[in-house]
């Protein structure tokens, strides 16, 4: 069984989520697939971590 993360990391995660999702679209507004692409590793990197460590 999958442990529950706390409220307060629901919460911590929910705005890296957000701002990270910020990021990647304000790179492709600015035309700047590169940044957009690195952004978008961090993001895919970070929830892959959060999946782990919710096991």
């Amino acid at each position: 069984m999958s442990r529950v993360s706390p409220p307060v990391t629901f919460v911590v995660d929910f705005h890296r989520t957000r701002e990270q999702h910020l990021a990647i679209l304000d790179a492709i507004t600015a035309r700047r697939p590169e940044v957009a692409q690195s952004w978008a590793l961090i993001h895919v990197a970070g929830v892959e971590e959060w999946l782990r460590r919710a096991r």
